[in-house]
């Protein structure tokens, strides 16, 4: 055994070089085209940055070269602070501070350590899991308001004495000296190289909550508390609303009492306490800058990284209660194991109150937890304050709380306990009898699926291919090995690494073939991977520079890929550094939610529709109705609807006031082309962006002032024709009136027109000399085909040219052509 442990590095530095050298030519087998994710715009925008950086790096040496690595990250700090908004950061901040002196007494209460060991970690999972408890209670009564979240925040800063106070910020004062320290002591380079990367992924924290899963579920918690004071949990519209999801609560805690999304800061600051535990847990068993600074990048250029930092998604938060969870587990053994008792209890409890699988996470570290308990022990034996027993015992019941009230409130509210999960056990009837699941990514529990996770990436994650991370499908079983011949670490200290890693890892891929449901586990991953660094007494110079230029290629390999793990990545993050670019991005990438933002801004508490292609609603101040999947009984309804009458009767008895629809899906299924005209009749449309349409609704029809028609207005259109004759459109636009629209605010386009074939289609078309345009492909039938459509007037507009074209056939006959204004 000692031999091939000896031999290991060498033959695993070999294999890993050939699978290295393989990677060129399987991304080129598996492509179907070229995997070119960047574009001209990223590309400037990466070497803007590149440029920056390095121009200040010199500018800092050159002038205070002692104070240089400081000052770099400090600018980083800023720059970033600045782009996520500084109210929201303050506010984060300020909640971190909160939790962590709240759970340091709450330890000094139950522990032996005095003030004076910080105890950073262990703390902010205590503290963090009583704030889960205290504001899940809140959210059900109307007392949630920024004043009081403030006030509830700053009473553990009161209940430190002037002394306590002191000690704990020297404490606190000596952990970030030793850090400064370390960063002083390391290569000034490598501290360049590291505020390039990490500064790079961090910006991507930037955009604009833009993401589907946040704007119909994670925001809503926010929404409502800002709005009603109050979370109604409405089960019927959003299955979701009963899940657990304590990332969704502390994310409100912060919006909150800052009055603003604090989604960019939160991340940031998850980011940051992270990357801290990553180096400080490789820490272990690396003793060179070089080779952690290595793990940090190796994890920080995985792709699905910088997608999450755009998102409330569960997943950053379980890595980072995992990452700290292993932390403290890997801490120096002291003679009671008190606090560190209520620390790993602490993650897991906040694990199983993020998500249903952070029960599995919770447990695995729970259970590398038991051999050090074993020896630690938890006593009070040498306490002479009797009521520490009492308070531990308490503290626990928090604990206990913290991790299950979600699940006891969803069985209360839905008859189900993991609702919707599971529920062909439990059987509630707010969803249907069977057990939820995705079938889009259940692929098997199988090798081939692991593999394909990184060469068809696409069908195990909303992205292109390639994004994955090779590092964890090459270098990860190495590292294992590594790790386990490594004989700096005790077998406690690798067990608590591989257990949670291997055990959840395992455990999620079985139950779903979905690569994000695997993150929490990639930063200690990450950390394994980084056994192969170790550098041993028979380790020559050139094998160690090998295996970090190893390292290096898949460093490399992760950032060419990066910018395809999400669609919209294909913009720059720094467009959306400023608030007018978030604005302008959220039009762009989500413009169901720009909708959302102007029907709350003009309307007072407004029930609204969303079309099945439009759902971003999270954020309306008012109540968002779904007909989609998570709203199973409005699906329902609305998938019955065969006439107008019948959507009427849907308005009138959900009390509808808008509609966002999509003007660019198909109405040939009856509800949609019933819909289609409910909405021409009875919608006034209000705003646009891109292709979807606000339509506020009224109970009476809509009147519209007849303005231009092609049989009445011939001579504007330049014919000398007979006034009862059709136009022939055809593959050239042609403009056939301009027409002045005055003060109106909304247009109703009539078009009648046929084919003599079921191929191509008529293009109805108004150039406004305001942006957008109107456009509208309408597919040919066999004979005479009439449509109608009502459309906002952009704002500014005062006229149109109004086209006629045909596309992919010859010529179109345009009977008749009408437009009125409103």
């Amino acid at each position: 055994m000692s031999k091939i442990a000896q031999s290991f590095p060498k033959l695993a530095l070999a294999a890993l070089v050939l699978l290295s050298l393989s990677i060129p030519y399987l991304v080129a087998h598996y492509a179907v085209a070229p995997p070119l994710y960047w574009n001209t715009s990223l590309l400037l925008d990466a070497a803007l940055w590149t440029v920056g950086v390095i121009a200040l790096s010199a500018l800092f040496k050159s002038v205070m070269p002692n104070r240089a690595r400081q000052l770099l990250i400090s600018v980083l700090l800023i720059y970033l602070a600045i782009g996520i908004g500084i109210a929201s950061t303050l506010t984060t901040v300020y909640y971190i501070a909160s939790s962590y002196l709240l759970g340091r007494l709450a330890l000094h209460k139950v522990s032996t350590e005095d003030f004076s060991v910080a105890l950073f970690d262990r703390a902010l999972l205590v503290g963090l899991a009583i704030y889960i408890c205290l504001f899940s209670a809140l959210i059900h009564f109307p007392v949630n308001y920024q004043l009081s979240y403030l006030a509830i925040l700053v009473v553990p800063f009161l209940l430190i004495s002037r002394t306590q106070r002191g000690t704990i910020l020297n404490s606190l004062s000596s952990n970030a000296h030793a850090a400064l320290t370390s960063l002083q002591t390391a290569n000034y380079a490598i501290v360049v190289v590291l505020t390039l990367v990490i500064g790079y992924i961090a910006r991507f924290s930037f955009f604009p909550s833009v993401g589907f899963d946040d704007n119909v579920l994670h925001l809503r918690l926010w929404t409502e508390l800002t709005q009603f004071h109050f979370y109604s949990f409405d089960i019927e519209h959003q299955i979701w609303s009963v899940a657990p999801f304590a990332i969704d609560l502390l994310h409100t805690i912060i919006s909150l009492a800052a009055s603003s999304d604090a989604r960019g800061a939160l991340n940031i600051a998850m980011l940051v306490i992270l990357l801290r535990a990553i180096w400080i847990v490789s820490s272990s068993f690396l003793d060179r800058s070089i080779d952690k600074a290595l793990v940090l990048l190796l994890f920080c250029s995985t792709p699905i990284l910088s997608n999450l930092l755009t998102t409330l998604q569960t997943e950053l938060f379980l890595a980072l209660l995992a990452t700290l969870g292993v932390k403290v587990l890997l801490e120096e053994k002291t003679t009671y194991s008190n606090s560190r008792s209520l620390a790993v209890l602490a993650a897991a409890a906040l694990c199983a109150a993020t998500k249903l699988p952070g029960m599995v996470l919770g447990f695995t570290f729970v259970a590398a937890y038991v051999p050090i308990l074993l020896r630690e022990k938890i006593s009070f034996q040498q306490d002479p304050r009797a009521f520490r027993p009492a308070l531990y015992i308490l503290l626990l019941v928090i604990l206990t709380a913290t991790a299950l009230q979600s699940y006891f409130y969803s069985w209360y509210v839905s008859g189900n306990p993991l609702f919707p999960l599971y529920n062909e056990i439990f059987k509630s009837p707010y969803f249907a009898i069977r057990n939820f699941s995705d079938p889009l990514y259940q692929k098997g529990f199988s090798f081939e699926s692991f593999w394909s996770i990184f060469y068809n990436t696409s069908a195990y994650y909303e992205s292109g291919d390639f994004v994955a991370g090779f590092q964890y499908l090459y270098l990860l079983p190495f590292g294992l090995l590594a790790l386990i011949f490594n004989k700096s670490l005790k077998i406690p200290s690798k067990v608590s690494m591989i257990l949670p890693t291997l055990g959840f890892g395992l455990a999620m891929f079985a139950a779903s073939q979905y690569w994000r449901y695997l993150f929490p586990v990639v930063p200690l991953a990450s950390v394994i991977v980084g056994a192969l660094l170790y550098k041993t007494a028979n380790s020559s110079r050139i094998f160690n520079l090998a295996m970090q230029c190893v390292f290096g290629f898949f460093i490399v390999t992760n950032l060419f890929f990066l910018p395809g793990v999400t669609w919209f990545f294909s913009s720059p993050a720094q467009l959306a550094y400023t608030s007018q670019g978030k604005l302008a991005l959220t039009e762009t990438i989500a413009p169901s939610k720009s909708l959302t933002a102007f029907i709350s801004k003009g309307a007072n508490n407004p029930s609204v529709l969303y079309d099945p292609n439009a759902t971003l609603g999270a954020t309306l101040l008012g109540k968002p109705i779904y007909v989609n999947w998570y709203a199973p009984k409005q699906r329902e309804e609305y998938d019955e609807i065969k006439t107008q009458e019948d959507v009427l009767n849907l308005l009138e008895r959900k009390k509808i006031d808008y509609v966002v629809w999509d003007s660019t899906l198909s109405v040939t299924k009856a509800n949609r082309n019933a819909m289609l005209g409910v909405l021409t009749t009875h919608g006034q449309p209000v705003s646009q962006a891109g292709p979807l349409i606000a339509y506020k609704m009224s109970k009476d029809e809509v009147a519209y002032k007849p303005f231009f028609n092609i049989h009445t207005q011939q001579a504007a259109i330049g014919s000398s024709t007979q006034t009862k004759q059709s136009l022939i459109a055809d593959p050239t636009p042609r403009v056939i009136a301009t027409i002045d629209i005055g003060s109106a605010r909304s247009a109703k386009y009539n078009v009648t027109f046929q084919c003599t074939d079921a191929s191509g289609s008529f293009i109805a078309q108004i150039n406004w000399n305001v942006l957008p345009v109107y456009y509208k492909l309408i597919p040919c039938v066999k004979g005479q085909v009439n449509f109608t459509e009502t459309l906002p007037i952009p704002q500014g507009a005062t006229s149109g040219n109004v086209y006629i074209t045909a596309r992919d056939r010859e010529n179109v006959e345009v009977v008749d052509l009408n437009i009125g204004l409103n």
